[in-house]
């Protein structure tokens, strides 16, 4: 819902060539374009996870504190922050080319590591995303803590969200400054 039409729309913004107008405004335009991707008709997945989730809690007899509702939310606050970083390393890359040839599709498919448990991956892939690309942090970290076995070890892998995050938004300046128009 946050950020469904970012890909989309900074794509036909960097293939028209009307990038050069966000620089004018009063704006970051890394704001501008993050925001743009806001999409109000993907409120009804969004709502419908949130009835799935309490129905499955409901049925589990979970038993939520105060802690784990903080935990999630700074799960889900770190997967956020991790999204944003691969939609900023994306906007940056379109501001130095102008075809992207499937680097959408790299990052959903990078993405779609989160829909699964980590029990299912080998060790080393395990460490490797709830660490050095942390997408366990998005799903199943804050799943753990609803289900009572919250890991200490998904600190490492918010910490690297947050640094993630900072890296694209210095990446994104180095490159805006770089900047000269469309493919430049």
């Amino acid at each position: 819902m946050l950020f469904g039409n970012v890909f989309a729309n900074v794509s036909t913004m960097s293939w028209r060539g009307d990038f050069d107008r966000l620089l004018i405004l009063p704006h970051r335009p890394i704001k501008l374009l993050l925001s743009s991707g806001f999409d109000l008709g993907s409120i009804g997945i969004l709502l419908t996870g949130l009835c799935l989730t309490a129905g499955a809690g409901i049925e589990l007899k979970l038993t939520v504190n105060a802690l784990d509702v903080l935990l999630v939310l700074a799960g889900i606050f770190c997967g956020l922050l991790l999204f944003m970083a691969f939609l900023i390393f994306y906007c940056t890359l379109l501001i130095m080319v102008t075809k992207n040839n499937r680097v959408e599709e790299i990052i959903n498919a990078l993405f779609s590591f989160s829909g699964y448990p980590m029990e299912i991956f080998p060790r080393v892939m395990s460490v490797v995303l709830s660490t050095v690309l942390p997408f366990m942090v998005i799903a199943y970290f804050p799943s753990q803590v609803l289900l009572g076995r919250a890991a200490v070890s998904a600190v490492p892998g918010m910490l690297v969200c947050i640094l993630l995050f900072g890296l694209s938004l210095w990446v994104w300046n180095l490159k805006l400054k770089q900047y000269t128009s469309v493919g430049g």
